[in-house]
C-alpha cells in the first residue's frame, strides 16, 4: 500500500479510493466487525497521507500520525467474502487537527460513515496544522464541513471526556 500511495502523488483535493474484501480474519460470525473498520480507517488516512507527500514530513519532522476521535455510524453490515470500497477525504482542518471523512461502500450502496479527527505528534505534543500545511502546501484547502458541524461533532466528544467513559 505505501509503494503504491507513493506512485500516485496528487493534492488534498482528491480522495483515497481502495479496495477491500472482507476475510474471514475480518469476521466476528460472518459479519466483519466493528474494529476492523478502525484497521481499515487507519488504511484510507495513511493512503491519503502518503499521496499528498506526507512521507516526506513523517520523516523528517519525525511526526507520529494519531487518531484523537472517531465516530462511526453502521447502515448496513459487511459480511464474509463482499468487497467493498473505502473512501477517505480530508474535510477540514483547525488549529491542530485534520478532519476525515469516510464512506463503506458495496455495490453503491453507503454501508457506513465515519468522521476522524486526527494529529500530527512530535515526540509529546501535537504539532500545529499552521506548519504541516506549509510543509504540504496545503493553502488552498477549502474545507468540506462547515465549522457549524465540526462545532457540533467537538460537542459530542466533550460530552465524552465529561461522563469519563474512559
Amino acid at each position: 500500500m505505501v509503494l503504491a500511495a507513493l506512485l500516485r502523488v496528487h493534492g488534498f483535493t482528491g480522495q483515497s479510493i481502495l479496495h477491500f474484501t472482507v476475510m474471514p480474519w475480518d469476521c466476528v460470525i460472518k459479519l466483519m466487525g466493528n474494529d476492523r473498520y478502525h484497521a481499515f480507517m487507519d488504511m484510507g488516512r495513511m493512503d491519503l497521507l502518503l499521496r499528498v507527500g506526507g512521507w516526506h514530513v513523517l520523516v523528517t519532522k519525525k511526526l507520529q500520525p494519531l487518531v484523537h476521535t472517531a465516530h462511526i455510524r453502521y447502515r448496513y453490515p459487511l459480511s464474509l467474502f463482499r468487497p467493498f470500497i473505502l473512501r477517505t477525504r480530508l474535510v477540514y482542518i483547525d488549529g491542530t487537527s485534520f478532519w476525515m471523512e469516510h464512506i463503506f461502500e458495496c455495490r453503491g450502496v453507503t454501508m457506513a460513515t465515519a468522521i476522524s479527527k486526527n494529529v500530527l505528534a512530535s515526540s509529546d505534543r501535537v504539532m500545529p496544522t499552521r506548519r504541516i500545511m506549509q510543509s504540504l502546501d496545503l493553502s488552498s484547502f477549502e474545507p468540506l464541513y462547515s465549522d457549524q458541524h465540526i462545532s457540533k461533532i467537538s460537542a459530542v466528544d466533550k460530552i465524552l471526556r465529561a461522563m469519563q467513559f474512559y
